[in-house]
């Protein structure tokens, strides 16, 4: 059974060690993709609605691929958060 991860803050939504692994550059529907999605998908949806971002589903899974190199070293929940936090930002700066 792979270890998991706690990343909600209401304790819910584990996330299990496999999440690691991801593959940017494959196709969309390409079985690691979609993997990282799922695995990073909950922790995104919580951000957009506590930081309001009003982001759609489309905006956050480009957020989860361009934050994946770095959500490899993320090593709890508050890390992870960060990370997406600032890439967030990041790719904002670039929309108008």
């Amino acid at each position: 059974m792979p270890a998991v991860v706690n990343v909600s803050s209401t304790g819910g939504g584990f996330l299990p060690r496999f999440c690691e692994a991801f593959v940017t550059a494959d196709p969309p529907d390409h079985p690691a993709r979609l993997r990282l999605l799922e695995c990073w998908l909950p922790l995104a949806q919580e951000l957009n609605e506590s930081q309001v971002w009003g982001d759609d589903a489309t905006a956050l899974e480009a957020l989860i691929v361009a934050a994946a190199p770095a959500l490899v070293a993320a090593v709890d929940t508050a890390s992870a958060r960060a990370i997406l936090m600032l890439y967030h930002a990041v790719l904002r700066r670039g929309r108008p």
